[in-house]
This record gives structure tokens, C-alpha cells and sequence, in this order.
């Protein structure tokens, strides 16, 4: 039996997700199906969008579908679910660490073109999966994320509501994840960004306070900045510590 077969036993175990008999369930799923095609997976390959299409709707997999597109695919409602799925065979150690900063967790500015379900879903996964800090994604005392590549997406993803780009990111509702995995970066360069070496001090040195005095700043931008104006001083201070250098 080949490694692909055994996922696809192995995801047999969760079946029960998928309510496809209960007929206001399963016709509120193929309405997400249709934003999610029309809004997402326009630009894939039509083999791809059918396998999608029979995953998303059904929970049958007949190939390959990569981690992080996988979980957002699966119909998950509860915490208990999340748990369950992310450490279950279905995963290597290596992908759950790519779905911690999937793309289509951070790629919040989909949600503004009113797809209700991309942003519930966004939303489900950063309360279930990365709210609780990085207590919540060990395995076996290890802990399986990479802390340069989450940090990065959360600073872009707080630019993205400082800037008005949308009203939601999962940066709002993973600030603990986020102070955990400052102190694990290998260096200061691996967040640089937008040919500033200090965005992040920039952003709680001066960002947030302009933020926060503009009488035009969505309150979700508001809420984020005073969110990492109230710890200030710590961020300032693991940056600090940091090396400059690898």
C-alpha cells in the first residue's frame, strides 16, 4: 500500500463530517462550492477543481490534494475536530507545519469579495489551531511550525487590515501565537519586509498610533493596534535580544 492509499484510508476515520444526507447541509455546501470555485480555484486545472469539488462536497478523495488544501477542503465545525484531524495519520509532521501558514489561512483578502464561508472558515482556524499559542501544535515535544515563516504572515497580515485591504485577518485572533513565536526566530532578517529591516518595530514604535488616531481606521484595524500597542514593550524587548544577523 503506497503512502497516498493509507491517507486515504486513513481519512475514511473522519467520514463523518461529511453530513451528505442531511439536505439542507449538503445543499449549504455546494453553495460555498460555487464561491469557492468561482473565487479561489479559478485559475486550477479542471481535474483539479473536480477532485476539490467531490472532497469538499462528499469527503471522497480519488489522487492527491496537497496538506494545506486538504484541511481547508474538510468541513470542519468544532475544536475537538480540528484536534483530531491535525494529528491524525492523515498528516506528516512536515505538513502539519505547512498548514500552520497555509496560504489560504493568510490570504484573507479573498474574504472581501463576500465569500461568508472563507472567512468563517479563516476565522474557525486561527481560534482552533493557533489561538492558544504554541502549546497547541506540539507533538512529541516537538514544535511542529516554523516560527519565521508564521511571523512573517502575521505582520503582513496585521499591514493588510492596517492598510485597509479587509476587515478581518487571522492576526486578530492569534496575538498569543504571535508573542510565542517571536522568541524562536533565527534572526531579525527573516522578517524583513518591504526593504525595511525594522518593520516590526516600525509598526509599534509609529504604526498603531497612527492607526489609532485616525477617525477613518476600521475598528478592526483600532483593535489590532492597540492589541500590539499593549505589548509594546515586550516585542521591543525580544527584538532586542535577538541576533542581526544568522
Amino acid at each position: 500500500m503506497t503512502l497516498r492509499q493509507e491517507k486515504r484510508q486513513d481519512l475514511e476515520s473522519f467520514s463523518y463530517l461529511w453530513k451528505v444526507d442531511d439536505a439542507e447541509w449538503y445543499q449549504n455546501r455546494k453553495n460555498d462550492w460555487k464561491r469557492l470555485q468561482s473565487d479561489i480555484f479559478y485559475d486550477c486545472e479542471l481535474r483539479d477543481i473536480k477532485q476539490y469539488q467531490e472532497y469538499f462536497l462528499k469527503g471522497k478523495l480519488d489522487g492527491y490534494i496537497n496538506e494545506d488544501t486538504l484541511f481547508f477542503l474538510t468541513p470542519i465545525v468544532t475544536k475537538e475536530d480540528s484536534d483530531g484531524f491535525f494529528y491524525s495519520d492523515v498528516f506528516l509532521d512536515e505538513e502539519r507545519e505547512r498548514i500552520i501558514t497555509q496560504p489560504y489561512t493568510w490570504r484573507i483578502e479573498k474574504t472581501q469579495q463576500g465569500h461568508e464561508m472563507v472567512t468563517r472558515y479563516v476565522r474557525s482556524f486561527a481560534e482552533y489551531r493557533l489561538a492558544g499559542g504554541t502549546s497547541d501544535v506540539v507533538l512529541n515535544d516537538k514544535i511542529i511550525f516554523k516560527p519565521n515563516d508564521f511571523v512573517k504572515q502575521y505582520i503582513r497580515g496585521s499591514l493588510s487590515i492596517f492598510k485597509g485591504m479587509g476587515s478581518y485577518s487571522p492576526a486578530i485572533d492569534t496575538l498569543d501565537f504571535f508573542m510565542d513565536s517571536l522568541p524562536l526566530l533565527t534572526d531579525k532578517c527573516v522578517v524583513q519586509m518591504y526593504d525595511e529591516p525594522n518593520i516590526l518595530l516600525f509598526i509599534v514604535n509609529e504604526g498603531c498610533e497612527i492607526i489609532l488616531r485616525n477617525e477613518l481606521s476600521h475598528p478592526s484595524a483600532k483593535f489590532q493596534a492597540q492589541q500590539l500597542l499593549n505589548h509594546k514593550d515586550e516585542i521591543i524587548a525580544i527584538w532586542e535580544a535577538l541576533d542581526d544577523t544568522k
